[in-house]
């Protein structure tokens, strides 16, 4: 019990007492006085000085009255006074319960905070973990596949061949599945859809139907430098230091030279059949690449014939 809380348990006794008290007081004056001066006292009603001297007469348990009155309601409003600061002190440990109270879930609504923070941050970490792991064995399934056909038709592993390939199976992929990362990987398709691989199918398409075209009018070099930038935005390099050990120029290359070439770039075409959504222009170019290996070919066992 507070100091407050005691003042006002003392002061209400008190004020119980007051009311108590009081009407006794106020009654109890009339009859004591009368009782010493019943002698002198006229109770005739009929006489208007009784009346008009009443107040005289009776002024000492009046006043006495009037004083009690004064006291007890002083008393009263002390009594009031004390009941206001018991309940402004109840409002301000209310108030600091509520505070506290709004403090616990403030910090509450922090550590939940903190807590979903940490569960999406660890959500974030397992998807990367998941996209990685994922990522990896896509990318692995993409490199077999090429390997697998490199290794069956021995390309780059041919010492004698001159046109021995290298795939950097980084950009390979990159430029077959862009989309896809290390942290997020969006198209798990073991065929690519990609736009820039539809296009430089297309233009090996062109190129190799010019050449089939005029392949007994013109030397073909200058268009096997395009065929192998267009195979360098996939990460796929004849190895030209070899060439170079054999022919001065692509323009220099013989039927033998193009006839190797081009078996080497219908093997190329058929990885791409592999991968790729837009199979009907990797079959196209597949086909110009073999018609055009076994036309070289015929022309050089001629050649051997003269």
């Amino acid at each position: 019990m507070t100091k407050a809380e005691k003042d006002l348990y003392l002061w209400s006794r008190y004020f119980r007492w007051c009311l108590k008290a009081l009407p006794w007081m106020i009654l109890g004056g009339f009859p004591l006085q009368a009782s010493f001066t019943w002698h002198s006292l006229s109770l005739d009603p009929t006489n208007l000085i009784n009346w008009v001297e009443f107040r005289d007469v009776f002024s000492l348990p009046i006043n006495f009255a009037a004083a009690a009155i004064a006291i007890t309601t002083l008393v009263g409003l002390y009594h009031r006074s004390l009941q206001l600061a018991v309940q402004l002190e109840k409002v301000e440990q209310q108030l600091i319960i509520s505070n506290n109270q709004f403090k616990k879930s403030e910090q509450q609504f922090l550590l939940s905070q903190n807590q979903l923070k940490i569960a999406q941050e660890q959500y974030k970490l397992n998807q990367k973990k998941e996209s990685f792991a994922l990522f990896v064995e896509h990318k692995k399934y993409i490199k077999n596949v090429f390997e697998e056909i490199f290794e069956k038709y021995k390309l780059s592993k041919n010492e004698d061949n001159i046109f021995q390939l290298s795939v950097f199976h980084d950009v390979l992929y990159k430029s077959l599945f862009p989309s896809n990362s290390t942290n997020e990987i969006l198209d798990l398709d073991i065929e690519s859809n990609s736009f820039k691989l539809k296009e430089n199918l297309k233009a090996l398409n062109t190129v190799l139907l010019y050449i089939d075209k005029e392949k007994g009018n013109i030397k073909p070099g200058i268009f096997i430098d395009a065929i192998l930038s267009n195979l360098g935005y996939f990460g796929i390099a004849f190895n030209t230091g070899v060439i170079k050990k054999y022919y001065q120029t692509y323009d220099d290359l013989d039927s033998f030279g193009l006839y190797l070439f081009f078996d080497e770039l219908a093997t190329v075409t058929l990885c791409f059949i592999k991968v790729s959504k837009s199979k009907a222009i990797a079959r196209k170019n597949r086909a110009q690449c073999s018609e055009l290996s076994q036309y070289y070919y015929s022309k050089y066992q001629q050649e051997l014939q003269k």
